[in-house]
């Protein structure tokens, strides 16, 4: 495969996260396939239909403000037309509480393992597995 067609990966990887940031939630259920499954690393801790994982991104959007992301280290296998990126994600952003109008600053790294299939002339996500990195890990990495 091309370095066009990881072009395309890393297109709709950066729009699945784009997606947060700009609170346009519709792109996500067409970057995504129908049989999508996830592990978040936020609760909950079990794998996710497409339907629950799109709900979940939602919600967890929408109560995140000034959402921030980098993805780093991307890197890219194609074998046929099935393509595994893995990468590090760093987040931040700050996590509204609606009731009590207060909110908590967050900032996360996490591993990131996502799985894309070509439908047609299309990549779509198939699978996504994201595992935090314990603070004191990314507290060390930063320092140094």
């Amino acid at each position: 495969m091309s370095g066009r067609e990881e072009e395309k990966v890393k297109a709709v990887i950066h729009a699945a996260f784009e997606a947060g940031r700009n609170r346009n939630f519709g792109i996500l259920s067409r970057i995504h396939d129908e049989s999508l499954s996830k592990f978040g690393d936020a609760p909950p801790f079990e794998i996710q239909s497409m339907r629950d994982a799109l709900m979940l991104e939602e919600i967890g959007f929408a109560s995140l403000s000034d959402y921030n992301y980098e993805i780093q280290n991307l890197n890219i296998k194609i074998i046929d037309r099935v393509a595994v990126a893995t990468f590090m994600l760093g987040y931040s952003g700050v996590l509204v509480d609606n009731t009590t109008f207060g909110g908590q600053v967050i900032k996360a790294k996490s591993r990131a393992t996502f799985v894309l299939a070509k439908r047609d002339t299309e990549w779509l996500i198939v699978h996504e597995h994201l595992s935090r990195v314990p603070e004191q890990y990314t507290a060390k990495k930063d320092q140094a």
